[in-house]
């Protein structure tokens, strides 16, 4: 591209130079012919001008409508490392749960490591702190989707959700004997709901139910449907 804009400055640094070479001439015949080269130089020059513009134009809106594509790729990306890593430290948390008997009659004590819980939690809270960031991200790049505050609405109810776990995880933790070498699930009600297997349960509402819908919003505006 720049050798070519070279190789044109360098014709018309030419054109010009011999149409005023023919413009100085005495005879109006030469003259004439001067002001014709001229008039077909000018208008070259016009039109080159208006290409590079119209080509510049172009570049822009092609490197914009890249930059706007990988942003949404990346948004989408996230959103479903963030649901599958939350799944999995569901699952693990279920795996580790344990019902032993109390020794007091029949009842019976729903409990998980404290060394899980620990780590599971962490993972979450890192999590959740991805999903600020993406957050973040959409208030700052606001053109990249036409329905920008329904998504961010969405994902901010998911981020919501791990955040009120993470601080009965913070405070809660606290009021269980350190001793212990496991915690019991009905002491933390929040962490008992993310472990519920029941359709009914908050984080199907509030993290499943908006993840799916921020999903099926990115990937029609990446299909550029509705």
């Amino acid at each position: 591209m720049i050798k070519l804009t070279a190789i044109f400055l360098s014709v018309l640094a030419g054109s010009t130079l011999v149409v005023c070479i023919l413009m100085s001439s005495l005879d109006s015949d030469v003259r004439d012919l001067g002001k014709e080269l001229g008039k077909v130089t000018a208008q070259v020059a016009l039109v080159a001008v208006l290409g590079g513009v119209i080509v510049q134009e172009y570049n822009r809106k092609r490197d914009r409508k890249s930059a706007v594509n990988e942003f949404r790729r990346t948004i989408l990306r996230q959103l479903i490392q963030a649901y599958t890593g939350t799944r999995k430290s569901q699952r693990l948390l279920r795996a580790r749960c344990r019902v032993r008997d109390t020794g007091n009659g029949d009842e019976k004590r729903a409990e998980i490591p404290r060394s899980t819980y620990n780590k599971q939690l962490k993972a979450l809270s890192d999590i959740q702190l991805d999903l600020e960031v993406m957050i973040h991200e959409l208030n700052t790049f606001s053109g990249a989707f036409s329905r920008r505050n329904t998504i961010r609405n969405y994902i901010k109810r998911m981020q919501e959700y791990l955040a009120r776990l993470g601080v009965e995880y913070e405070h809660g933790l606290g009021k269980t004997e350190e001793l212990l070498q496991c915690v019991a699930i009905a002491d933390l009600p929040r962490l008992e709901d993310f472990t519920r297997t029941g359709k009914n349960s908050e984080f199907r509402k509030k993290f499943v139910s908006s993840f799916h819908s921020a999903l099926q919003l990115i990937q029609a505006e990446r299909l550029h449907v509705g």
